[in-house]
């Protein structure tokens, strides 16, 4: 019987010794990129901090979970829920605090409403990066139509240092660079972190229905659009004469 649970250990361990020699075969496509959300999509990001760490390294110390938010407490992202029907996108964040931020996007313009009361913004985003420069974490915030995960922009094969088990991780090549971590087979974001601050990604069902702005973010579209086309100019195209025999 002695003999027998030994040996049973034996095997298990052999099998568990095979299973991470598989796991490390786990190898880098070459052209690795995360892949593009599709056209109908969304996905959640929950935030988490830590305050330890904060506090170590210098940086602003995020509230404890167990200790109630006061009026001065700083505020920090809870979570982010992005949601694309290509070209329109919806991003709504939300804070520590409760408060909500939430912005349109139509691959043109994007729309920030900053609190549920307050009237929307028109911002137009460096059309080269698809940042709106707000500051802050208003970097969350950007033309999902162009970005889809804002920090993750370095992943590729030059920053990849191993793999897990059904993902790749990649760490970023600068001064207290983050580190995320990649599905392998979907080439989505599972975590990011730099270590004070993590990102857990989501994705969920994809929309059924078309978005449409609300009424007030409708009209400030159709107003952009139609000085937009009242300031574009049509250049004639130039017609050459046939070539000479």
């Amino acid at each position: 019987m002695k003999m027998k649970c030994l040996m049973m250990g034996f095997l298990s361990a052999l099998a568990m010794l095979r299973a991470g020699a598989q796991e490390e075969q786990l190898s880098l496509p070459p052209d690795f990129a995360l892949a593009k959300a599709p056209a109908f999509s969304q996905w959640e990001v929950t935030f988490s901090f830590k305050e330890e760490t904060a506090a170590a390294t210098g940086g602003g110390a995020p509230p404890a979970a167990n200790v109630p938010a006061g009026k001065n407490a700083p505020i920090y992202p809870k979570q982010l829920t992005v949601t694309r029907t290509a070209p329109i996108w919806h991003a709504v964040l939300v804070m520590t605090n409760e408060t909500t931020a939430e912005c349109w996007g139509d691959g043109h313009w994007a729309y920030m409403v900053p609190t549920p009361t307050s009237s929307a913004i028109a911002l137009s985003p460096h059309s080269s990066t698809g940042r709106y420069d707000m500051g802050g974490y208003s970097k969350l915030i950007c033309d999902y139509d162009q970005i889809d995960y804002p920090d993750l922009e370095w992943i590729s094969s030059q920053t990849y240092i191993r793999s897990g088990k059904g993902v790749f991780i990649f760490r970023e090549k600068s001064e207290n660079g983050a580190t995320a971590t990649i599905a392998a087979d979907a080439r989505t974001p599972v975590t990011w972190t730099n270590g004070i601050e993590t990102r857990v990604f989501r994705f969920l069902p994809p929309p059924t229905d078309m978005l449409e702005f609300p009424e007030g973010i409708g009209k400030i579209s159709a107003e952009l659009k139609h000085l937009h086309d009242l300031n574009s100019e049509t250049v004639p195209q130039r017609v050459l004469p046939p070539p000479l025999q």
